[in-house]
């Protein structure tokens, strides 16, 4: 262990322990009843310390870098990492950290910890320091994004000085107000990692240690477990400025191509198999519509909940869903696991947000929170998590926001800062769907109808031996999970049963009666069905499948 101690007197020191001997003899004089009128006692340093930076990032090449240090008392360095050194100057306060050329093959990590005041009265601060050997750069091209995947047991880096893609957005509410660059960022954390692998103990091995900033990038290492992560840069005094997904898996994400040439990922965004076998591996991750953050699904393993078409007037179909119905708990379980990251998902009401751009900051603010609607009757319920003024009777620019994942009002299309894809990937726009076979209303697509709704032709999807998802055979068989989704208060629901997919483009104003209320994709019952979830108005069906407010799955294409 290495220890240096700064003292402020080296003669006060002396001339205070003459005197304290000098006061043991007089008290060893006196009686019981010749008490001294005013006893001496020693001060008590009670340590308050204060540093600029609570974490150094060195490139592999070493160098040096210097810290602020404000202490009230004494104070010492405590540090038993020999691959760097330290420096500390009592005059100026201030720290200074070298580290030599990493030639270790590997990342090198170590804390200096500044402490002062007495024994028993002390106050302390661990500065990180990080030296990389060769990190992978996550950016290509300069293209950055708001994903970016990553392998088990490697180290990453990418740059943190610009919000999503950087460039183009759909919300120009958002940039007006907030602009595109990353300012004032102090630090890195982890916001939280998980690994979907139901009702076991979960791994928390996604990222090794925490990221780091050196004021231009991230660093951060991988672990041995396959999962998915939230890392953010705040600022110095903890907000949240801006937060990346990071995906980790060794499995190969390919991609499959439907008959009209779209070129599709072959799994959901944060999904880590595309093989219906893996199951709970296969659901991915949860989005609310125009978020770029990402949420978890159900914990639990595949249940075996059977696909029931049912009608008020069927008797039998109605006492086999009412059996279906007791199956749901088991598969709908919450998973609010935080993992080795400070915070915890969870779900709150959204702030009430009376102007432009709405509950994005809030949003941006806290990605680990899943925004839950507002129950107001006056002319629909609250079905977006974007803004909640007290009059929705009428869908205006300030109620809503219609392109957080890009321009959808005008022919030219392009990747917003908030699209939640990695790069060369979104989300696609709803004419993506068309292969589907649907419209804006449910059509059956797991056969070939003519116009009678007759059967002509071969389906068009074909269910999994297992029962957890569908292929697609127009797109090369690419396999879609039965994820299901999170309703307006972000728990799960439909897990094991349905299938829900995200456009980007939300509904025209004429369907959409809960003015937040966007396209969910298909809908799996005992048929295949694709479609807009938009039947009823709000106040009659406040379930809020479809809503904007709601958690449904991703499936990346290429842009």
């Amino acid at each position: 262990m290495i220890i240096m101690k700064i003292y402020d007197n080296v003669l006060m020191k002396g001339l205070y322990m003459m005197a304290t001997a000098a006061l043991a003899l007089t008290f060893a004089g006196c009686s019981k009843n010749d008490e001294p009128e005013d006893e001496l006692k020693p001060e008590v340093h009670v340590g308050k310390v204060e540093v600029s930076s609570s974490q150094v990032v060195f490139p592999v090449d070493g160098g040096s870098k210097t810290i602020a240090v404000a202490t009230n008392a004494e104070w010492h360095l405590d540090c038993d990492y020999t691959w760097m050194s330290f420096d500390a100057d009592l005059n100026s306060g201030t720290v200074t950290i070298s580290a030599e050329k990493n030639t270790t093959g590997a990342d090198r990590y170590g804390v200096i910890s500044v402490i002062c005041g007495d024994e028993g009265y002390t106050d302390s601060r661990d500065i990180r320091v990080m030296q990389t050997y060769e990190p992978e750069d996550l950016v290509k091209d300069g293209v950055t994004a708001n994903c970016y995947i990553a392998h088990t047991k490697a180290s990453y880096r990418f740059p943190a000085k610009v919000k999503g893609n950087g460039a183009g957005d759909g919300n120009s509410k958002y940039i007006a107000a907030e602009g595109l660059e990353i300012k004032n960022a102090a630090f890195a954390e982890l916001v939280w990692e998980a690994v979907p692998d139901g009702d076991k103990t979960r791994s928390t091995y996604v990222i090794d240690g925490e990221p780091m900033y050196d004021g231009e990038n991230v660093y951060f290492s991988t672990g041995k477990a396959a999962g998915n992560a939230v890392v953010a840069v705040c600022a110095a005094d903890g907000t949240i400025l801006w937060s990346w997904h990071i995906w980790v898996t060794d499995d190969e994400i390919t991609t499959k191509t439907d008959k009209n040439g779209l070129v599709w990922m072959d799994r959901n965004l944060g999904a880590l198999s595309a093989k219906p076998s893996d199951a709970v591996n296969t659901r991915g991750l949860f989005y609310q519509w125009g978020r770029k953050d990402p949420f978890l699904p159900s914990a639990a393993e595949f249940v075996d909940i059977p696909t029931i078409y049912y009608a008020d007037d069927d008797a039998t179909a109605n006492a086999k869903y009412a059996e279906q119905v007791k199956l749901r708990p088991s598969a709908n379980v919450a998973n609010q696991q935080k993992g080795d990251g400070v915070r915890r998902i969870n779900a709150e009401k959204a702030v009430v947000a009376y102007s432009a751009p709405g509950n994005a900051v809030y949003a941006v603010q806290h990605p680990e929170t899943f925004l839950t609607i507002h129950p107001v009757y006056s002319g629909g319920i609250k079905c977006d998590w974007y803004i909640m003024s007290p009059d929705n009777s009428e869908e205006t620019d300030d109620q809503t926001e219609s392109n957080l994942w890009g321009n959808t009002s005008s022919d030219v299309k392009y990747k917003s800062i908030f699209d939640p894809c990695p790069a060369g990937y979104v989300v696609p726009k709803g004419n993506a769907f068309a292969t589907l076979g649907g419209s804006d209303k449910y059509t059956r697509i797991d056969v070939v109808l003519d116009g009678d709704n007759q059967e002509t032709g071969e389906k068009l999807w074909e269910e999994d031996e297992d029962g957890y998802g569908w292929y697609w055979k127009n797109c090369d068989n690419a396999y879609f999970p039965k994820a299901g989704m999170l309703g307006l208060f972000g728990t799960p629901q439909y897990t094991c049963e349905d299938i829900y997919y995200w456009s980007a483009d939300p509904l025209p104003k004429s369907l959409n009666e809960g003015w937040g209320r966007s396209c969910c994709l298909f809908n799996s019952l005992e048929r295949l069905f694709f479609g807009v979830y938009y039947t009823g108005s709000a106040l009659s069906d406040p379930s809020g499948l479809g809503a904007r407010g709601t958690g449904a799955s991703v499936r990346c294409v290429k842009e």
